[in-house]
């Protein structure tokens, strides 16, 4: 066999052996997004759960000590209740590497039995483990007063002519 088929045969298992190692490393890379891109998305399958009612796929975003007290409040709970919103507000971490999150998600509702529209807020706090991102508890936001508006100065009314 010629000399610079069996270089070119050294060679072209080297190429490949480095292929394959670059590719192994970009898999690796591409794989471990940051935790924030994690939160997001659960933050965004969690939310979708919720406001369509399943509460069983919701559950497995919720620690495992609190998943069953969780789940049996929710389908107490929504007994004539339809949810019309939930919507993430803000969220609060320290960072891309940050293992605690808190976030402020809103929630409009109606029971069929008025159909009032009501909104609340709902403050969670998430951790992230190696099974990654879990509500482990939340709590209900007072709403603030509104502060009363001032009456109109006198001089600024205007009057209004009836026919």
């Amino acid at each position: 066999m010629p000399r610079y088929l069996s270089t070119f045969g050294k060679r072209k298992g080297m190429l490949r052996i480095t292929f394959i190692c670059l590719s192994f490393l970009g898999v690796i890379a591409c794989s471990t997004p940051n935790r924030m891109t994690h939160l997001r998305d659960t933050l965004r399958t969690f939310n979708q759960q919720v406001r369509w009612g399943m509460w069983p796929a919701a559950s497995s975003h919720v620690s495992q000590e609190n998943r069953e007290k969780w789940l049996a409040q929710r389908i107490a709970n929504a007994q004539n209740l339809k949810l019309s919103d939930v919507r993430l507000v803000q969220v609060v971490s320290d960072g891309p590497r940050a293992t605690k999150a808190k976030v402020m998600v809103s929630i409009t509702w109606y029971r069929t039995s008025d159909m009032r529209v009501q909104r609340a807020n709902w403050l969670q706090t998430w951790n992230h483990s190696r099974l990654g991102w879990r509500l482990v508890d939340e709590e209900k936001q007072r709403p603030l007063k509104p502060e009363p508006k001032p009456m109109p100065a006198a001089d600024k009314e205007k009057k209004v002519d009836w026919p």
